[in-house]
């Protein structure tokens, strides 16, 4: 869990677990808001194969921390690596093109597509090859399969989630 502190109280640094060949890392990560900091020396490790959450209450720093990891918000200072490579000079594209994902809280579903036509999408930035197909994304997601001629705005909350990160796996992330 990041912690942030009252003005008076430094931010704890997050270090979670050793870096051993990690996948991401975030070292001592910097960002904000226009004069607004909202993290300071944020430091974690994530290692291939591993599926990490993100926990805290609101407020505390986890939306920041992802935007900064996915080139949405500018890092002030502090560095992340993905694969190895510093990410300060690419752009949010780039990231998603070598397969960085982020499900948010805003589900992040194209509305007015079908379920099968918001997965068909989702692999689009990676070569037909290596793209996960939508028959298999339903194979482990049934609900959606039930409902893959349904637009993505009839969906109820939950199954919205979980086309979202359906279509995050789609796209072997």
């Amino acid at each position: 869990m990041i912690e942030h502190g009252t003005p008076d109280v430094t931010p704890a640094t997050v270090d979670v677990r050793p870096d051993n060949g990690s996948l991401l890392k975030v070292t001592a990560v910097r960002a904000g808001y226009g004069d607004s900091t909202v993290l300071e020396g944020v430091s974690c490790h994530v290692s291939a194969g591993e599926f990490v959450a993100l926990i805290g209450r609101n407020g505390v720093g986890k939306s920041t921390l992802m935007k900064a990891v996915t080139g949405r918000l500018p890092v002030r200072s502090g560095a992340v690596t993905w694969k190895g490579v510093n990410l300060e000079r690419w752009s949010s594209h780039r990231r998603v093109r070598n397969g960085m994902r982020w499900v948010d809280e805003d589900r992040g579903v194209f509305p007015n597509l079908t379920v099968g036509e918001n997965l068909a999408v989702a692999g689009k930035p990676l070569p037909r090859s290596l793209a996960y197909s939508v028959d298999a994304i339903m194979d482990n997601f049934p609900k959606l399969r039930e409902k893959s001629a349904q637009r993505a705005a009839s969906l109820s909350g939950g199954e919205q989630r979980m086309l979202a990160l359906a279509r995050a796996i789609a796209a072997r992330p």
